[in-house]
């Protein structure tokens, strides 16, 4: 069986969720002139380990791009939400905004290019999904086995639309690693509790 591979980011996020300032007010770091490039180094850290595909929450924060292609369509079982018809495809990160390109190469080796209106945008408790808008795009999604690229936009928007908790539990962590820069371990101490806990109510499952 060839499996899907990852999601890969097409478009970076224009800005981190919190701010170097918003962090050196929570340490409560006076002279940020000289500490706001190890201030930054921190926070981004803290950003890598909740954002993206290899992030714990398995969500975008900031708004970006990324592009999912599928082994195969009609899609593999572990490429369709749980129960779904044959002709949906799952996408690993949420939330999810928009869809803005879908190509498909079918048996032959023909490059397809699917209106953005044939194709409808879904969520539900399982996470978001893609489908056929008519039976015509049905039919041309699911006439053969080929390959799916999607182009999607995720996340909450801007930082200042990102959840509280989450840019708190961003807080927490930077600091901690802040805190522990001068242990055997960067990350020195175990997660803390309260960030885990905050983002235990916000992950996602694939």
């Amino acid at each position: 069986m060839i499996l899907p591979p990852p999601p890969v980011q097409v478009d970076e996020p224009s800005d981190l969720p919190v701010s170097v300032q918003m962090l050196a007010d929570h340490l409560r770091v006076d002279e940020i002139d000289h500490e706001a490039g190890l201030l930054e180094h921190y926070l981004r850290m803290a950003v890598d380990e909740l954002d993206g595909i290899d992030g714990r929450l398995c969500r975008a924060l900031v708004r970006q791009s990324w592009r999912q292609e599928f082994a195969s369509w009609p899609p593999l079982a572990c490429e369709q939400p749980r129960g779904a018809a044959r002709d949906r495809w799952r996408l690993w990160l949420a939330p999810v905004v928009s869809i803005n390109n879908i190509t498909a190469v079918d048996a032959s080796g023909a490059v397809l290019s699917p209106a953005l209106s044939d194709i409808e945008l879904h969520q539900d408790v399982t996470g978001w999904w893609i489908s056929s808008a008519s039976s015509a795009a049905g039919l041309m999604l699911t006439s053969g086995e080929g390959a799916l690229s999607v182009d999607y936009e995720c996340g909450y928007g801007t930082a200042d639309e990102v959840p509280e908790g989450i840019k708190g539990a961003v807080l927490m962590l930077a600091a901690h690693y802040y805190r522990h820069r001068h242990g055997s371990s960067q990350k020195g101490g175990g997660f803390p509790d309260v960030a885990e806990r905050i983002i235990a109510r916000y992950r996602r499952q694939h």
